[in-house]
């Protein structure tokens, strides 16, 4: 009995992973129609929320509007979708602002909440593409997103 249950957390689990990192895919997918260079930096957040306004305004002005997308909580259906699919997949409780690191089409890097460091968000856009998508709370590492095939 115990062994069943075991498998079967495994594989919700496995199922689990597997769903988030399609999410990944999903939004590097639909980064070309915003991104004007060859990076983006795709914020989930609300326009009452005064860490996701903030964290929109820095990317501005340290990296162009043509290279920042604010993906609205309060006002797309399709990103409150994909947000809470994104959350739900890994088990976590929804915090805002919630940026993915897109070089290239590539997700480099995921970051829960606001980070007012530019030097920060510059390594992270140095990263190289990988299937070991760092996510991090702050700037604080929590962790890698497994991906069996970045192409």
């Amino acid at each position: 009995m115990f062994l069943i249950s075991r498998v079967l957390r495994l594989k919700k689990n496995l199922l689990t992973v597997v769903s988030s990192l399609l999410l990944i895919i999903l939004v590097a997918s639909s980064i070309s129609v915003y991104g004007g260079g060859s990076f983006l930096l795709y914020i989930y957040g609300s326009e009452g929320c005064p860490h996701c306004k903030a964290l929109k305004n820095y990317f501005t002005s340290w990296y162009g509007s043509s290279n920042t997308y604010f993906c609205s909580l309060d006002t797309n259906a399709s990103c409150v979708e994909r947000f809470l699919t994104f959350y739900h997949s890994l088990n976590m409780s929804a915090s805002i602002p919630l940026t993915f690191v897109v070089v290239n089409g590539s997700v480099r890097a995921v970051v829960i909440g606001g980070v007012s460091n530019r030097s920060f968000w510059d390594s992270l856009l140095s990263l190289k593409e990988s299937n070991a998508i760092p996510l991090y709370i702050g700037d604080n590492l929590l962790g890698y997103l497994m991906i069996e095939d970045v192409s």
